[in-house]
């Protein structure tokens, strides 16, 4: 009887490490095969907070990507700090601007280009859109607002111009309270 219950608990231990064994393999394969690719995003701060200006950079290879610098960086400081005043040129009458989330830098053929990044990337950083210049396609990626009510946004904000509030959305049927204070992490009114 003794024997059989330790033959019993050793092919347990042997099926368990079996189970372990065949574990690790399936996530090894799993990280190796189905690797998500984050190229697109290369964030070369990744510790980004409410003290932290997310900011895109586009045109030179090496140095693309989404950068962290602190509040009221100018945008001459942001080059001098990746040692692009060599390249390109750092009037500082051109570059003594405030880079705000959500800021796109584009260098192409000698030119330095300021935009917008993308309502994705924005989105996925955590930097709210601007409902006073949000696309009808961008509103309805905000969770809480779907296609119908996306329309009636773009219709009101057409209708009156700007909005002033975002309490203003009240209005439209179909927001809230609840769900004002739902999408209010994804959208704000933006000074200019």
């Amino acid at each position: 009887m003794r024997e059989n219950r330790q033959i019993t608990i050793y092919k347990q231990i042997e099926g368990l490490v079996y189970i372990l064994f065949i574990s690790t393999i399936v996530t090894v394969v799993a990280d190796t095969c189905f690797k998500r690719d984050f190229s697109g995003i290369d964030l070369k701060y990744a510790k980004f907070n409410k003290n932290c200006v997310a900011v895109e950079l586009r045109g030179i290879d090496e140095l693309e990507g989404i950068y962290c610098v602190h509040p009221n960086t100018t945008l001459f400081t942001f080059f001098n700090d990746l040692d692009l005043c060599k390249d390109w040129p750092c009037d500082l009458n051109v570059l003594t601007f405030s880079l705000r989330d959500g800021t796109l830098i584009s260098l192409e053929n000698g030119q330095v280009m300021i935009g917008e990044m993308s309502a994705t990337k924005k989105l996925a950083l955590g930097i709210p859109l601007d409902i006073n210049n949000v696309s009808y396609q961008d509103l309805i990626l905000v969770p809480g607002i779907k296609e119908v009510t996306a329309k009636r946004i773009i219709e009101m904000r057409e209708k009156k111009g700007k909005f002033s509030s975002m309490s203003e959305l009240l209005a439209i049927r179909g927001i809230k309270e609840k769900r004002l204070a739902d999408i209010k992490r994804y959208l704000q009114i933006r000074e200019p």
